[in-house]
């Protein structure tokens, strides 16, 4: 949230930027530095730290910083033995970091990697970071690996109890990947439901979401 990235943006030493005048996402950057460096015996905290980071980073279209950042993240968090759902939600910041053209290869081992521990975990967490890793995988076109995404997502949505959030984003993910399927009758279904479910709980979603 803003409130512990701000708060981050502390942890950066002054001294790296003498002379200079930094930009937020440079803060972000040396903040994880120094997260990393200042905190070294607790690989709890640095994955979550590292999470507010990367996802400033993405805020800010910083894609490949926030990746490297978000990998760090990961990191740790498997090092801490962190909660499927924390796990989940690291793997879908991740997702939007990606570049499918220019990384398919890295989108295809997260998205096995989220079905790996969709198997041992399944959760409404773990089908928001599938329907975003599918969603980067649609914009290459990667047919056979998507359509298994889909089937499973459309198996899981009837036996797991998805939150506010996770739905919504799950709606408008579908949206997009039927209108780079050129389903357009699918997706404005989607996207309707999308809209429905922000205009209905708005309260319960970011702002940046909503808009």
């Amino acid at each position: 949230n803003s409130e512990a990235l701000l708060s981050l943006l502390n942890v950066a030493a002054p001294q790296t930027f003498v002379g200079q005048e930094p930009t937020v996402g440079d803060y972000l950057i040396a903040s994880a530095q120094q997260i990393e460096l200042q905190f070294a015996d607790q690989p709890t905290f640095r994955a979550r730290a590292l999470a507010e980071v990367g996802n400033g980073l993405i805020n800010l279209g910083r894609f490949q910083d926030a990746q490297k950042v978000l990998l760090r993240a990961l990191t740790n968090a498997h090092q801490a033995k962190l909660s499927p759902e924390s796990t989940f939600q690291l793997m879908r910041l991740l997702a939007d970091t990606m570049d499918p053209p220019s990384e398919l290869a890295l989108a295809l081992t997260w998205s096995d990697k989220i079905n790996a521990l969709l198997d041992r975990a399944p959760s409404s967490a773990g089908i928001n970071a599938l329907s975003t890793i599918s969603n980067t995988l649609s914009k290459h076109a990667e047919r056979p690996h998507l359509q298994a995404n889909l089937s499973r997502m459309d198996s899981l949505i009837g036996v797991l109890a998805l939150n506010v959030s996770d739905r919504e984003n799950l709606l408008r993910q579908r949206g997009k990947i039927s209108m780079r399927q050129h389903q357009f009758i699918q997706a404005m279904r989607y996207f309707s439901e999308s809209a429905a479910a922000q205009q209905a709980h708005g309260a319960a979603l970011s702002a940046m979401r909503v808009a």
